[in-house]
């Protein structure tokens, strides 16, 4: 999930700023470059150069808030997952009781499934359905 978000640095000489990024690829490389290099003007008359700079302040806090929200909306959802799936299932009420069933049996279930590899498994799945969420939502984040 982690390739969601870009880290943003920001190195100050005297009046001019250095922004850096790094970002992460799907397949594990950090990349990282030099964003932009600005200047506040120190003298009157130069409003181009005086607007870029703010220009570039305005994207550097829009890219921390947009950053904030992927990282509530991936938190959220690793929250909403841990909840959701221990609910007890109130539908199926053969889960807990049966009638037919006796209170005490001598003879026992085996399983073929180790308990580390269904665990192992178990992992698996929610590490696919949480990622699959996130995904999705990011998909739908409207950065407008």
């Amino acid at each position: 999930m982690i390739q969601h978000i870009e880290l943003l640095s920001v190195q100050f000489h005297g009046l001019e700023r250095i922004v850096h990024g790094s970002k992460m690829t799907e397949h594990g490389d950090y990349i990282h470059y030099q964003r932009c290099k600005i200047s506040l003007p120190t003298t009157a008359g130069y409003f181009s150069q005086a607007a870029s700079f703010l220009s570039t302040v305005i994207s550097l806090q829009r890219n921390i808030l947009i950053c904030f929200q992927k990282i509530q909306i991936m938190c959220e959802i690793v929250y909403q997952d841990a909840v959701h799936y221990l609910e007890l299932p109130i539908s199926n009420n053969e889960v807990f009781c049966r009638e037919d069933t006796p209170e005490s049996d001598t003879s026992s279930v085996t399983s073929t499934i180790s308990v580390e590899s269904n665990g192992d498994w178990c992992v698996g799945v929610k590490k696919q359905r949480i990622t699959d969420l996130v995904n999705q939502k990011l998909a739908e984040l409207c950065y407008g």
